[in-house]
């Protein structure tokens, strides 16, 4: 992509020019989108060895469960994002407010250990029921395809009563009037 990365380390060769490794020539990768990239190697001379293609790979994200009422608990997993790097999250399009761990591993993964949840709203658009997106973003690079359908739930306060007695109705999902 027309990047230039500056090799960390000392880049030595040995008697006969290949690459020390000893002390190895590396590189952290930077925050590019996800993709194929040619890495090339030269010396001053200039001396350049083949392209090596080297890929990032694709942000990929889930939640769990996928559908529920409004209050429903949300957790986030997830890899390849990038490494340490803040998580947020959007539902319906707004901000969450994430609780649990909000920092990706070392790895670029959402952490498993006290993972990083959300509570469905209780107001619209996002309380209505039916498929609403969720967002997962790090380092701006987010992952795809993430939806949450919100269920319809009613309740009665008594399933079991004699003419005359008065029965409350409750639910969440259903459309404001």
């Amino acid at each position: 992509n027309g990047s230039t990365l500056t090799l960390s380390g000392t880049t030595t060769t040995t008697a006969n020019g290949a690459i020390a490794t000893t002390t190895p020539p590396t590189f952290t990768v930077p925050n590019l989108a996800a993709g194929s990239y040619n890495v090339v190697v030269h010396d001053a001379v200039p001396n350049t060895a083949p392209p090596i293609s080297f890929t990032i790979p694709t942000p990929s994200a889930s939640i769990n469960p996928a559908s529920g009422p409004v209050g429903q608990v949300v957790t986030l997993s997830g890899s390849n994002f990038g490494a340490n790097q803040t998580i947020s999250a959007t539902y319906a399009g707004v901000a969450v407010t994430l609780s649990g761990s909000t920092t990706t591993t070392a790895g670029g993964a959402i952490p498993t250990t006290a993972p990083p949840t959300f509570t469905i709203p209780a107001t619209a658009p996002g309380s209505l029921a039916g498929s609403h997106a969720v967002v997962v973003t790090v380092a701006g690079q987010s992952a795809p395809g993430l939806t949450f359908t919100v269920t319809t739930t009613a309740s009665l306060n008594t399933t079991n009563a004699v003419p005359g007695t008065t029965v409350t109705v409750a639910g969440t999902g259903f459309a404001a009037t």
